[in-house]
């Protein structure tokens, strides 16, 4: 036997049994009806009025309603199943029931909180509703992700504050000349590739170097940074905008300083304690900057200090460099 033919006599072997069920839904029940009253009630010559009621008004309509209701969830699973190629796609699966149920009892919670009663057709509208919700919200994501994984379409995308990492510093040290100030730390990159390949890419993975080694004298100069992308990127990313790799650099000459570490103590001694000399270790520091941010300063300050110290202090301090007349010359704080 062939395919279609196994198909027609399964369909043929179906159509046979609800046709067994639905009379046997109209003979049977809670009251016993002989079929020859069943007949003649469905066809309407008179006969036994509550036998007529019975078939009329309550079986016959329930029968009918199974058999499209049934007809209309079997149908509802077929489409959902061949529009998502799921065999196990369903309304519990896909959502549908889940959110006719929340739109039923928002619905509910609604009424009741103003003092008003549901109808059935309140309910079943807003179930209605609830469930073309889900159902819209499952397709949304379902489309975007074929056009994001299947078409892949190309577009733009913009990856904000990517740091910028500063390299060939030692060339210019060399030279006798550094880096004192840049415009920007950090760049925004707007790229043009595959959807799915931007959806990749972030502040994290993105690697923007300034190389200031081809720098020879100083002032302010203009430079562009390298990108690196992650391998798997590929060259299927190429960058919109090239003006915004641009990093403009204030480079001057390097001096270099040696200044004296002065300690002092700044807590209370015990009873009968006297406190001494501080002593630092190292006695000197060198410093490397601009020739005129090392001119205003002539020493470092390093504080030690406790309540009822009595004993000798052994200590890490931080350092603040001084100026000539004996205030803070910078914010800067370094570690002996």
């Amino acid at each position: 036997m062939t395919r279609t033919r196994r198909l027609a006599a399964a369909y043929i072997a179906l159509a046979a049994a609800v046709a067994v069920l639905f009379a046997l839904n109209l003979f049977w029940g809670s009251v016993s009806l002989a079929p020859g009253a069943v007949l003649t009630a469905l066809l309407g010559k008179g006969g036994d009025a509550l036998a007529g009621n019975i078939i009329l008004q309550l079986r016959l309509p329930r029968a009918v309603m199974t058999v499209l209701l049934g007809a209309a969830l079997s149908a509802a699973g077929y489409l959902l199943q061949t529009f998502f190629a799921n065999p196990i796609a369903g309304p519990f699966v896909m959502g549908v029931s889940s959110g006719a149920k929340l739109a039923v009892a928002l619905t509910m919670v609604v009424f009741l909180d103003r003092g008003m009663l549901t109808s059935s057709a309140t309910m079943i509208a807003a179930a209605f509703a609830g469930a073309m919700a889900a159902m819209a919200i499952v397709l949304a994501v379902g489309v975007w992700m074929y056009v994001i994984n299947v078409e892949n379409p190309s577009g733009t995308g913009t990856v904000r504050e990517i740091p910028v990492t500063v390299v060939g510093e030692d060339s210019l040290a060399e030279r006798g000349l550094m880096v004192t100030e840049q415009n920007r730390d950090h760049v925004s990159l707007k790229l043009s590739g595959r959807k799915k390949t931007l959806m990749k890419l972030n502040r994290k993975n993105i690697t923007l170097k300034l190389d200031v080694s081809s720098v020879t004298s100083e002032g302010e100069h203009t430079l562009s940074c390298k990108v690196d992308f992650p391998d798997t990127v590929g060259d299927n990313v190429s960058i919109s905008d090239w003006e915004d790799l641009h990093v403009t650099v204030t480079v001057e000459k390097q001096a270099t300083k040696e200044i004296p570490v002065r300690g002092e103590f700044i807590g209370t001694e015990a009873d009968n304690c006297l406190a001494g000399a501080v002593t630092t270790d190292p006695e000197t520091l060198v410093l490397k900057g601009p020739a005129k941010e090392l001119e205003g300063i002539s020493y470092a300050l390093a504080t030690v200090g406790g309540k009822e110290v009595r004993d000798t202090i052994v200590e890490q301090s931080s350092v603040v460099f001084m100026g000539p007349d004996g205030t803070p010359a910078s914010c800067y704080r370094g570690r002996l």
